[in-house]
């Protein structure tokens, strides 16, 4: 069969897990499918296997990546150790939280996403991650990741000492309580690398940019709560516009944290 990839697994493979892998993988008919969705699709599940018990799941490894490369992105964009103390202080790690990063003073909060599909394909698991709410600019940064081996990208243990070699004193302790509250499977943490995919660059979208918002907010009577898929399309938040951005929210909630 011309252009066609053949599968071959050992009999004693379960079918059934065979089955719910494939149509994982068909699941949208009408797209064209690629090495990359085949490769994202058994990295998944085989996660999901090798973590059934500890609750560290394939999203959620790629989710708490997002969130330590988006620290490690504002830690970059410090000038000195009092804005380093505020990207910390703005990173909720754990507990209840709508978005990861809220800014001291609260004017400033966006949510990190990613995906390892090559769409910018991500999941509103609640609308409170991108509603407005009165005086909070809010928004969402979008990784397109690619699953790589050892050495082509990092893992969550690298990330995490990157960060601690950008901080010192009481923000570097805090950093590391935070990450002990993760209570991190380090054996799955260490064995997944990724990097951002070179033509999806890292972007930051406005909660208006976000197909959905305008649409389902203020949510109608009777809906309590509601989440949705949505494909992104390419924005210009990125690279030096993105980074402009968030120098701003640091020097703005530095100076808020000062004065409190």
């Amino acid at each position: 069969m011309t252009g066609c990839v053949v599968l071959e697994f050992d009999m004693g493979v379960d079918t059934f897990a065979v089955s719910k892998m494939a149509e994982h993988l068909l699941q949208d008919p009408s797209k064209h499918l690629s090495g990359d969705d085949l490769v994202h699709t058994l990295e998944m599940f085989r996660t999901l296997v090798e973590t059934a018990s500890t609750g560290w799941n394939f999203q959620r490894v790629i989710g708490l990546w997002a969130e330590l490369k988006s620290l490690h992105r504002l830690l970059n964009l410090c000038d000195n150790d009092a804005q380093a103390a505020v990207c910390v202080a703005a990173w909720k790690s754990t507990g209840v939280h709508c978005q990861d990063f809220v800014f001291p003073g609260g004017r400033f909060a966006f949510d990190s996403k990613a995906t390892t599909k090559a769409q910018r394909f991500h999941e509103i698991s609640s609308i409170d991650q991108v509603a407005r709410r009165e005086a909070t600019h809010s928004c969402m940064m979008s990784y397109v990741l690619r699953p790589v081996a050892e050495g082509e990208g990092m893992s969550i243990p690298q990330l995490i000492d990157n960060i601690g070699n950008l901080l010192d004193g009481d923000t570097k302790i805090g950093f590391e309580e935070k990450v002990r509250a993760l209570k991190l499977d380090l054996a799955v943490c260490s064995s997944h690398y990724f990097r951002e995919r070179h033509a999806r660059p890292t972007t930051l979208y406005s909660v208006d940019e976000i197909p959905g918002v305008l649409q389902f907010t203020p949510l109608p009577a009777g809906v309590p709560t509601l989440s949705w898929p949505v494909v992104l399309s390419e924005g210009e938040g990125n690279g030096m516009a993105m980074n402009a951005v968030l120098t701003a929210w640091i020097g703005e909630s530095t100076e808020v944290m000062e004065d409190e």
